[in-house]
């Protein structure tokens, strides 16, 4: 057993064991699936387990692989499944134990657990034969169409070479990848509908299709941050295979591993060449290139 140990270890006064847990599994679950409950009851919640109440949090080893347990009891999913991690992921259950020694409060914010959320949003909905995972994939395959770097912006001529020296590459890539043509919309395209062809979008539903429950949360929270559906494949391909950002040369001097901070750069281009007209605006451009971040790297360590 791998234990944790908190720096505050007060229990919550006139509240069971059993009911405590129960309300920390009814905030896990607001965190993970949004909101479920009433502005006023959500507040009541809160101000009732205004302090932690767990005193241990530990790490379990099983024959099916890891749990998470808050005072011997195993951390469950919003839909009441033990939180289980298979046996390659020794390093993921550490880091969820960690999230949850480090809060201080029982009034979880979602960016305090964001590998938790993760996987039992993988746990939950991901799963090959859950109802869940063909709707989720048909919600993804909409990204294609809109994806971030496949849609140009009009702009001064710098922008536009931005775009075409680093969005390029990431397209003739997942041509590549996929086997297909992939459209895009050059940044003189006006307004117009753009969707991709019926061969482009089967060859990326099919990829989904080989994803596991893990893959395909990680990819998920990678696409609704970045707005892309290539930088997220590359992404997560990248972890299994080690790759390299394409570029529109052959210098290894302009190349590197694909990591979290690439894809962010490239996910956040517009606000790079605004922001390095501009400025940045405090307490908002600065916040967002954090959390661009720690929101992908919950996605690379969740399939690490």
């Amino acid at each position: 057993m791998y234990s944790l140990r908190p720096r505050s270890l007060r229990p919550v006064l006139g509240l069971s064991r059993a009911s405590q847990l129960h309300t920390a599994r009814c905030l896990f679950a607001s965190v993970v699936d949004g909101p479920q409950l009433p502005v006023a009851a959500a507040t009541k919640l809160a101000e009732a387990t205004l302090r932690r109440f767990w005193k241990k949090v530990a790490i379990e080893p099983s024959s099916l692989g890891y749990t998470v347990t808050l005072d011997s009891k195993p951390l469950k999913t919003p839909s009441g499944q033990v939180l289980q991690l298979p046996s390659s992921k020794k390093m993921l259950a550490t880091l969820i134990a960690a999230e949850w020694a480090q809060v201080s409060s029982a009034s979880i914010r979602q960016h305090q657990l964001p590998l938790t959320s993760l996987a039992a949003r993988a746990i939950d909905h991901l799963d090959h034969h859950h109802r869940d995972r063909a709707q989720t994939a048909e919600q993804l395959l909409r990204y294609l169409d809109t994806d971030a770097v496949l849609i140009h912006i009009d702009g001064p001529e710098r922008l536009l070479k931005m775009q075409q020296d680093e969005w390029t590459p990431i397209r003739l890539w997942g041509e590549s990848f996929f086997g297909c043509k992939i459209s895009f919309l050059p940044a003189d395209a006006g307004i117009v509908t753009h969707r991709q062809s019926t061969e482009t979008r089967q060859a990326a539903k099919t990829w989904l299709g080989t994803l596991d429950k893990w893959e395909l949360a990680a990819f998920e929270r990678s696409v609704y941050v970045t707005k892309s559906f290539l930088l997220s494949t590359l992404l997560v391909e990248s972890q299994k295979q080690g790759l390299l950002v394409p570029t529109g040369t052959q210098d290894a001097a302009d190349q590197g591993r694909v990591d979290v901070e690439r894809i962010a750069s490239l996910a956040t281009l517009e606000v790079r060449y605004q922001t390095g007209l501009w400025g940045e605006v405090e307490d908002t451009h600065d916040v967002d290139h954090v959390d661009v971040r720690r929101q992908l790297a919950s996605a690379v360590l969740l399939i690490a």
